[in-house]
């Protein structure tokens, strides 16, 4: 006969045998596990979210306009220019990045930016000094250079003008604007047509080879036109 503590002893010891090896199982196939369960995984299933934000991304481009540099050349006389290297203009390109929610605008950011530098245009300018008479309405003059100029012409009640120049002197005849950087401030020279004048002026709208012949009143004596001005002593 079986006493009760027999029994339950049994079984306890039954049961925790049946738990050990099902420990020891799982444990030690843990990898094949792993490989029956990717084995068992769809390859066609893919996780997805939806986003209402959108984004563009475009390159602006602005282009950066070159200068004209004069180098005085001793070699050439004064009035003469010759170009020793033509301009070119630079470019800067922005990469700008514009983000949309639903469509309409939500922000934008500069994400990269790329600049090629503009090459200046240089122009020799001749200061050597060659002496030549010229006959005028005003008489013999002495000229030591020449050039030809777009000639126009001004009085105080232009737009932007008044009766008084870029050196303090009073608009009248014989004060010329010019650019500086082409023809000398208190330059004197004769124009044909026009007469004897200085340099005392500049203009936003003179550059270059142009030159702007003053009057304290515009009486239409003078017309634009190109005009071979002389330097005199």
């Amino acid at each position: 006969m079986r006493r009760v503590t027999d029994f339950f002893t049994s079984e306890v010891n039954v049961g925790a045998i049946l738990i050990l090896g099902l420990l020891f199982f799982l444990f030690s196939n843990k990898n094949d596990l792993n490989i029956i369960a990717k084995e068992n995984v769809s390859p066609e299933f893919n996780l997805t979210t939806d986003t209402r934000f959108s984004e563009k991304i475009r390159t602006k481009k602005t282009a950066t306009p070159f200068k004209t540099v004069y180098e005085e050349d001793k070699e050439l006389e004064v009035g003469k220019q010759t170009t020793k290297q033509e301009g070119e203009e630079g470019l800067k390109e922005e990469d700008i990045k514009t983000l949309y929610y639903d469509g309409k605008f939500y922000s934008e950011e500069k994400i990269d930016t790329r600049i090629l530098q503009p090459k200046n245009k240089i122009i020799a300018k001749g200061t050597k000094e060659v002496l030549k008479i010229i006959e005028t309405e005003a008489g013999k003059l002495t000229s030591y250079g020449s050039l030809r100029v777009w000639a126009t012409s001004y009085d105080k009640n232009c737009l932007g003008c008044d009766e008084w120049t870029a050196t303090g002197r009073r608009l009248e005849k014989g004060i010329i604007a010019v650019d500086p950087k082409v023809i000398p401030l208190h330059t004197k020279m004769y124009v044909p047509g026009y007469g004897v004048g200085v340099a005392e002026d500049v203009g936003g709208g003179i550059k270059g080879n142009k030159i702007d012949l003053g009057f304290y009143l515009l009486d239409g004596s003078w017309s634009s036109r190109w005009v071979e001005v002389y330097f005199i002593k």
